[in-house]
């Protein structure tokens, strides 16, 4: 049905060009001996000479594939301008659009994967996931505009996963090292993230307020954690925790300044110890006359003043109950212990 639609056809014998359906303008034109294929709208499939088990659906839709087999295109413009030797799949206008040689790809949005050009085995699900995703493979994008805007780098995969609204929205990786191997979940969450690499983030807007913070193999787990210095292998757990938390990399760092207690079955911490590697290592610390340098005192703490030195906001602190942890009596040395030492 419509001018031109399966113009060319030429069946040959019971499994060459049969079982085609053809509805629009030039809809499989130049289809010969293909096979099994679905094309509806103007332009759909209209290259397609010997592709077989091809569903096309929508204006241009697989517009330029021309022998290849199994892909489903779905909305205006999706998986355009193809010839891929791998399926795909897009549903949604503009899904795909740029595809030419792009294999094994699933995008289910609108604008969904929309500018991918050269890249194989990505997932975007969610209107605009991975809108600017060019020539990075094997990324999975689910949430509206989830991995936005990564686009530019090229040669190399880059194996990021965001789930979420606006997850890792303006990662962009640089290089083969820089903006990969990164995963989030949570809505808003690593924002800002460009070039960090192999973070895992879990929650609501993790580093959302930084605009340039590019965190490396790092591990934030609670929502609206606000780390806004660089850093690099630190471990956070807790809602809220912020910046003034984390003074240096190498940092683990657990809860906000709201807890009160740390509780498990076990009393202590097990440190990594080996005498291969440990250096410098002496009998000089006479146990009786430390203990008696020793210097303890009592206190309570205002962790709301705390705050105020970092700097964090004032809506991130009211979420934060510091009742139980401001009435505890607190004990500690005065004496630094190196002082001790000395």
């Amino acid at each position: 049905i419509g001018y031109e639609s399966l113009y060319t056809n030429n069946p040959t014998a019971i499994d060459n060009g049969n079982r085609n359906t053809a509805i629009g303008y030039q809809s499989l034109r130049a289809n010969t001996t293909g096979t099994n294929n679905i094309a509806l709208g103007y332009q759909s499939l209209i290259s397609n000479s010997t592709g077989a088990n091809n569903i096309a659906i929508g204006n241009e839709a697989l517009r330029t594939m021309t022998i290849r087999s199994k892909f489903i295109a779905i909305g205006d413009s999706a998986l355009a301008t193809t010839n891929a030797t791998q399926p795909s799949v897009a549903v949604g206008y503009k899904t795909l659009r740029l595809a030419v040689i792009g294999s094994r790809n699933t995008a289910i949005g609108t604008e969904a994967l929309t500018d991918l050009e050269n890249a194989s085995g990505n997932t975007a699900i969610g209107h605009q996931a991975a809108y600017n995703l060019r020539t990075q493979s094997y990324n999975t994008a689910v949430g509206s505009e989830a991995l936005f805007t990564q686009s530019y780098a090229t040669g190399f995969s880059s194996y990021n996963v965001a789930v979420g609204y606006r997850s890792l929205f303006n990662n962009e990786p640089t290089a083969s090292t820089n903006g990969h191997q990164n995963t989030s979940i949570g809505g808003e969450n690593m924002y800002f993230n460009t070039t960090g690499y192999g973070n895992t983030a879990i929650g609501y807007r993790v580093n959302y307020n930084n605009t340039a913070t590019d965190h490396t193999i790092s591990t934030f787990v609670g929502a609206n954690i606000i780390i806004s210095t660089n850093r690099s292998n630190i471990n956070v757990l807790g809602y809220g925790v912020v910046n003034g938390q984390c003074t240096n990399n190498n940092q683990v760092l657990l809860g906000n300044t709201g807890i009160a207690q740390i509780r498990a079955q076990v009393t202590g911490i097990t440190a990594y110890s080996d005498a291969r590697y440990k250096t410098n290592i002496a009998q000089n610390v006479a146990g009786l006359n430390f203990i008696t340098k020793l210097n303890p005192v009592t206190y309570n703490v205002r962790p709301t003043e705390l705050h105020k030195i970092w700097g964090t906001p004032q809506e991130e602190v009211d979420r934060i109950d510091h009742s139980e942890i401001e009435q505890i009596k607190q004990i500690q040395s005065v004496q630094k212990l190196q002082e001790i030492v000395n």
